[in-house]
């Protein structure tokens, strides 16, 4: 194991930043989002939230158009290993991911989900599943993009078996804040934020409240359990809830964070995978 101080450091490579675009690859406006690369049997996948590549709020759906969403815009720092035995890592990489692909005249999605979905009539006709446990997908990248090994999460920060998490445990969100780098745009570099369970559970769904916010664009970013001298992978930050909605007030003072909790999905209790009408499991029966 790592020290604990070298783990910390090489956080600044473990979050990638995402722009969304529409059919024209072309940025839509206030779309930016955050994501992190995991290698699982030899491939790299993309991980982020179902609601960065929908555009719909899976807590809260309002169905007006179809998604405008069809490319994902993926930029991490670039890495030279032309020298033998030496890895410079600096600059920039880009990537655009499709979303869809075409088949038999309708779209079909790329990435992978849960395979439960809560039934949505709207989204199902233009196949679209809202998933039953967990606001996170994940889409494989092209074997032409080689990511560091220092960009990747790999089975050491995979907690594959790992006891509950409590409360007031001490949690990390690396992510790109309205799309700001550390770095600048020329070296996409995530910011880190220190936060703490506040539940470990939340309306019996695989979701973790914490004390305290993130913000726009940091969704998709990963979010780091630390333990035992030891930082473990926990899930996707995902957003805010204000709990005094009831008094029908949303007080920023008041609002908690929110991480999808993928503690089954790496146990492989809960695995993901391409949804479409012939496969998807209506989670409600």
């Amino acid at each position: 194991m790592r020290p604990l101080e070298t783990q910390r450091f090489m956080l600044k490579f473990k979050a990638v930043l995402i722009r969304c675009l529409d059919k024209d690859k072309k940025p839509i406006l206030n779309s930016t989002a955050s994501g992190f690369i995991v290698k699982d049997n030899g491939k790299n996948f993309l991980y982020t939230c179902w609601h960065v590549v929908t555009g719909y709020n899976k807590y809260d759906l309002k169905f007006r158009y179809p998604p405008i969403r069809k490319h994902l815009q993926i930029e991490l720092q670039d890495s030279d290993t032309n020298t033998p035995g030496f890895e410079r890592i600096g600059g920039i990489k880009t990537l655009t991911l499709p979303l869809y692909e075409k088949n038999e005249h309708q779209e079909q999605p790329l990435w992978e989900q849960d395979y439960q979905h809560l039934p949505n009539p709207d989204l199902n006709n233009i196949n679209i599943f809202v998933p039953y446990w967990h606001d996170a997908i994940r889409i494989e990248l092209p074997d032409s993009i080689s990511p560091s090994l220092l960009q990747v999460i790999n089975s050491n920060n995979i907690p594959f078996q790992l006891n509950p998490l409590t409360e007031c445990e001490k949690l990390i969100i690396l992510g790109y804040p309205y799309g700001f780098s550390t770095q600048g745009a020329a070296q996409p570099t995530p910011i880190a934020l220190t936060r703490y369970v506040a539940s470990s559970s939340f309306q019996g769904i695989q979701r973790i409240l914490i004390d305290g916010t993130g913000a726009p664009g940091m969704s998709g970013g990963p979010v780091f359990l630390e333990r035992n001298n030891q930082l473990s992978i926990v899930g996707v930050y995902t957003g805010l809830i204000y709990p005094d909605f009831e008094i029908e007030q949303a007080e920023k003072t008041t609002a908690l964070g929110t991480c999808c909790n993928l503690l089954m999905h790496w146990s492989g209790s809960l695995k993901m995978a391409r949804i479409n009408a012939s496969n998807a499991t209506d989670g409600t029966l």
